[in-house]
C-alpha cells in the first residue's frame, strides 16, 4: 500500500468511527453506517454484460455473466434464479430497448430466454415476475400509419417512423426458449381525441381520465419531447401488486403514471368494462401531470419525466403506496429530480377521483430531495426503493450511484458503481459511463440465500484499498442438519401440523415465508418451543429468524 493510502486510511479510521467514509476515493463504498440496513444490492450497470450482487462493503458476492448489456432491469428471485432482460439490436427500438428476457440459476446457468423483439414489437426497460411464474412485459407495440389516424392522431405530428403504441403482454414460459402470452393490455385500445368527430373515440379529453389523449405529445409546449417522436410514451416502469391485483406503469414522455386492472382478461381489457373494478382496461388512476388529461385546467405539474413507478413492500407485504423517482427534467433551471412516495385514495370501489378537481385524492404524499450530503439528482434513468424501517435507497442512474437514507433522511450508505464501459477500473480513477438504471437490496433472510454460499469475495474495483468497512449485521447463516446439536433448529422436517424449535427463548423475529417470498405468518417472539402450521398448504417453505445476532434461513418442506 502506498504511504498517501495508508495515512488516508489512518485518518479515516481515525475521524469516521463506525462509517466508512472515505474522501480520496472514487469508486466503491463511501458510507456504511452501523444503521444502514444490512444486505444484499443487485445492479447492472448499463454498459457492461455482468450483473452484480455485493454486500454492504461492496465485496463481490455473485456475478451473472451475459452476451449483452441489459434492457434494462434485474430481479434475484425468491428462489435465488435471476431473471434479466438484455439488449438486442436487430429491428426497431429506442433508449431503453431490451428484447430479450433471461432465466439463470444462481450458478450462472441459463433455464429460459424467450425473445419479444420483431418488426412490429419490443421488450424495453422493465417487466415483472409475477408469483404465477409468469412474467409481464412491457413493449413498443408498432402499427400501421392507418391504424394510428384511425385513433385521430393529428397527421402533421406523425413522424418517418410513425407513431409506437405500448402494450403489456403476461407470458408463462413453455419450454427452453418459448412462452405462451396469456393476457394482454393495449393502449392502443384506450385513446380519446377531441379533434375529428366522425372517429369511434371522438370525446371530451378532461371527461375521460381513464383514457389518454393521443395528441397530447403532438404540439403541447409543455412536453419535452419533440413532435413526431415516435417513442410516443416511452413507458419505463412497470410492477405488479398481488395483493390488488393491479399493475402500475410510468411514462417518461406524459410525466404520468397509470394504474390499470390485471384482474380483466384480454377481451375485457381491450374495453372500458369488466374487471374486479369494473373498468376493464381503462386507466384507474393516473398521476402526476394534469394538462394530459385536463388541458384548459390549472396545469400543476408534480412529476417530470420520472423513473421505477412502484408498489411500496412493508415488511414483504404489499400496500397500496407507490414510490416514484421523479427526474425532474424541465422543473427548474437545474432540473432537481426528489423521491415521491404517494398514497392514492382507494376503497373497495376504486380510487377516488374528484370530478370537479378533475384529479384523483392523494391521502399522503412524501417528497424527498437531494443536498450536498446526496446529491441524487439525475435527468434520466434511476429508482427508488422503499426498504424496512422507512429507509429509502436511491439510485441516481446517470452518476452510477445508490445512497441509502434512513427514516430522518440522513444518509446512512453510498456507493459508486466502479464498472465503467470497458469494465472495473481501479481506485482512484473516474469511470466513463458507470450509468446504473436502478439498483435493487436483498435482506440477509430473503429465500433466495437459503443453503447458498454467501462469502464474500473481493471489491469489484481494481487496485482495492481497504478502508476498514465493517458488516454491522451478520449475514444469514445456513446450517445444516448435522449443525442443530448446538443451533436452535426446526424439527420434525417435512412437518405436518406442528413446528417445533430446539431453542426458543433466543430467537427473535421468527417469520414463514412462502416459495414466492410472501411472508405467511410472523412471530415478533415465541411463547413456546412450537408454533402451529396447520394453515399452511403442502409445499415447501423458509422459517427465517435471529439468533445471538446473527439472521438465519432454513428451508421447510410442510406435508
Amino acid at each position: 500500500m502506498r504511504l498517501k493510502n495508508f495515512i488516508v486510511l489512518s485518518l479515516v479510521i481515525f475521524f469516521c468511527g463506525n462509517s466508512c467514509v472515505c474522501q480520496d476515493q472514487t469508486v466503491g463504498v463511501f458510507r456504511n453506517d452501523s444503521q444502514s440496513i444490512n444486505g444484499y444490492t443487485l445492479f447492472s450497470p448499463v454498459s457492461d454484460f455482468n450483473t452484480y450482487l455485493i454486500d454492504n462493503c461492496g465485496a463481490l458476492i455473485k456475478e451473472w455473466h451475459f452476451n449483452n448489456v441489459p434492457g434494462m432491469m434485474a430481479y434475484l428471485l425468491p428462489d435465488g434464479r435471476l431473471i434479466r432482460a438484455g439488449r438486442l439490436f436487430n429491428s426497431f427500438g429506442a433508449g431503453g430497448s431490451g428484447g430479450l428476457i433471461e432465466i439463470r440459476s444462481w450458478d450462472d446457468e441459463k433455464e429460459w430466454e424467450y425473445r419479444y423483439s420483431n418488426d412490429t414489437v419490443k421488450q424495453h426497460h422493465d417487466f415483472e415476475y409475477m408469483p404465477s411464474g409468469n412474467i409481464l412485459i412491457m413493449a413498443w407495440e408498432r402499427r400501421p400509419i392507418t391504424d394510428i389516424l384511425a385513433k385521430g392522431r393529428i397527421p402533421e405530428s406523425i413522424g418517418s417512423n410513425g407513431v409506437w403504441m405500448e402494450q403489456i403482454v403476461e407470458v408463462r414460459p413453455t419450454g427452453f426458449d418459448t412462452g405462451e402470452i396469456v393476457w394482454s393490455w393495449h393502449v392502443y385500445d384506450h385513446l380519446v381525441q377531441d379533434q375529428y368527430p366522425a372517429l369511434e373515440n371522438f370525446g371530451s379529453i378532461e371527461e375521460n381520465p381513464g383514457k389518454l389523449n393521443i395528441n397530447y405529445s403532438a404540439f403541447s409546449e409543455l412536453n419535452p419531447n419533440n413532435p413526431g417522436a415516435a417513442d410516443w410514451m416511452h413507458l419505463n416502469a412497470i410492477d405488479y401488486n398481488p395483493e390488488l391485483d393491479l399493475i402500475v406503469i410510468s411514462s417518461r414522455n406524459t410525466s404520468e403514471i397509470y394504474v390499470i386492472d390485471h384482474s380483466t382478461t384480454t377481451e375485457e381489457a381491450a374495453t372500458d368494462a369488466g374487471g374486479r373494478y369494473g373498468k376493464g382496461g381503462d386507466f384507474l388512476f393516473r398521476y402526476g401531470n394534469d394538462i394530459v388529461h385536463d388541458p384548459d385546467g390549472a396545469h400543476e405539474q408534480i412529476l417530470f419525466a420520472q423513473h421505477d413507478a412502484s408498489w411500496v413492500q412493508r415488511t414483504d407485504n404489499y400496500t397500496s403506496e407507490i414510490s416514484i423517482f421523479n427526474n425532474g427534467l424541465g422543473r427548474d433551471e437545474l432540473n432537481t429530480s426528489s423521491v415521491e412516495i404517494i398514497l392514492p385514495a382507494l376503497d373497495m370501489d376504486g380510487y377516488t377521483y374528484d370530478e370537479m378537481e378533475r384529479k384523483f385524492e392523494i391521502l399522503e404524499m412524501e417528497k424527498l430531495f437531494p443536498n450536498d450530503d446526496y446529491p441524487f439528482s439525475s435527468a434520466r434513468i434511476s429508482g427508488a426503493q422503499v426498504l424496512d424501517d422507512d429507509h429509502v435507497l436511491i439510485t441516481s442512474g446517470n452518476k452510477g450511484s445508490v445512497y441509502e437514507l434512513d427514516s430522518q433522511r440522513k444518509l446512512i450508505w453510498q456507493y459508486v458503481n466502479p464498472v465503467s464501459q470497458i469494465g472495473p477500473v481501479p481506485q482512484g480513477s473516474n469511470p466513463f459511463l458507470n450509468d446504473i438504471f436502478r439498483a435493487l437490496r436483498y435482506k440477509p433472510d430473503y429465500p433466495a440465500f437459503v443453503d447458498r454460499d454467501l462469502t464474500a469475495g473481493e471489491l469489484i474495483e481494481l487496485e482495492p484499498v481497504d478502508y476498514g468497512c465493517e458488516i454491522f449485521d451478520d449475514a444469514t447463516s445456513i446450517l445444516d442438519d448435522s449443525a442443530y446439536m448446538s443451533f436452535p433448529g426446526i424439527f420434525p422436517n417435512p412437518a405436518n401440523d406442528v413446528l417445533e424449535f430446539k431453542d426458543f427463548q433466543e430467537l427473535e423475529t421468527v417469520n414463514i415465508i412462502d416459495n414466492l417470498g410472501h411472508i405467511r405468518s410472523t412471530f415478533p417472539t415465541l411463547a413456546s418451543s412450537t408454533i402451529d402450521i396447520h394453515f399452511l398448504d403442502p409445499g415447501v417453505y423458509y422459517v427465517t429468524f435471529k439468533w445471538r445476532g446473527k439472521h438465519i434461513a432454513q428451508k421447510l418442506v410442510k406435508h
